[in-house]
């Protein structure tokens, strides 16, 4: 349900009022709708159970391009409460999209990390979301800003990513990778400093495992420090100190054949 006031000229549509409800969703907006030639809207989307959203990006004819590669890939969740205000600018069938996000459970694949909020931006060449924070609800925190080309063949983007106390099942069950084994339990801080991306990452990732086990002993220490070289990711130096022993360990991940030493 809903109300529309517009007032329309040589195809475009100057809306007074523009309000739609879905469940417990409304989109608001005001501004010009160019059915040929560029848009300017002023919007907001509100919701108080923000899995609705996906399921309407998920209707069939919906999902395609840009968004269902994104769905597809990184498979996100949003629970609870969400807002988004910002901007449509441009064509409208690939407009520029900006504005303020906040997100109070946010996940990726079957895990949920913690409320989000960040600026996002979407045009048709680039993404970008800075000033991002996420907050877990074991009192983990992470802040993080990322750009880069919606080109996946480009390698002029970067990532930079603090994080503090992150529990480290769900960090790696976000990244797709398995842990059924739970040979490392406990949580990570440390940061990330990528650029090239997303074609040829390059840059370092070091970590710290905090009240960590490992195969059943407690870690008085581990560290990890990972270098990505557009191709391979290389463990340089993983160390791990326990009360009955240390080991060190280093190697070699190929991001395109997933083979590994």
């Amino acid at each position: 349900s809903g109300e529309v006031v517009a007032r329309a000229q040589n195809g475009v549509f100057t809306l007074d009022r523009f309000t739609l409800h879905a469940g417990a969703s409304t989109l608001s907006s005001t501004g010009r709708l160019a059915l040929d030639g560029d848009s300017d809207l002023r919007f907001s989307i509100t919701s108080a159970r923000a899995e609705e959203l996906l399921t309407i990006l998920s209707s069939p004819g919906l999902v395609g391009g840009e968004i269902g590669r994104l769905m597809t890939t990184y498979e996100p969740h949003l629970f609870g409460d969400f807002n988004f205000t910002g901007t449509l600018t441009g064509r409208i069938d690939n407009p520029t999209i900006a504005g303020d996000l906040q997100a109070s459970s946010f996940g990726l694949r079957d895990e949920i990390l913690g409320a989000v909020r960040g600026r996002v931006m979407v045009s048709p060449s680039e993404i970008r979301f800075e000033q991002g924070s996420l907050t877990t609800d074991t009192g983990g925190s992470a802040r993080f800003s990322y750009a880069a080309p919606r080109d996946a063949a480009a390698s002029t983007g970067r990532l930079e990513i603090t994080f503090e106390r992150i529990n480290l099942d769900s960090l790696l069950a976000s990244l797709g990778l398995p842990t059924q084994q739970k040979l490392v339990t406990g949580e990570v801080s440390g940061e990330a400093r990528l650029t090239g991306l997303p074609a040829a990452p390059r840059g370092d990732v070091n970590l710290n495992l905090v009240n960590g086990v490992i195969a059943g002993q407690r870690a008085e220490s581990a560290t990890a420090v990972i270098r990505f070289d557009t191709q391979t990711a290389r463990i340089e130096r993983v160390e791990a100190r326990l009360p009955q022993g240390r080991f060190v360990v280093s190697g070699a991940f190929n991001l395109q054949t997933n083979e590994y030493q």
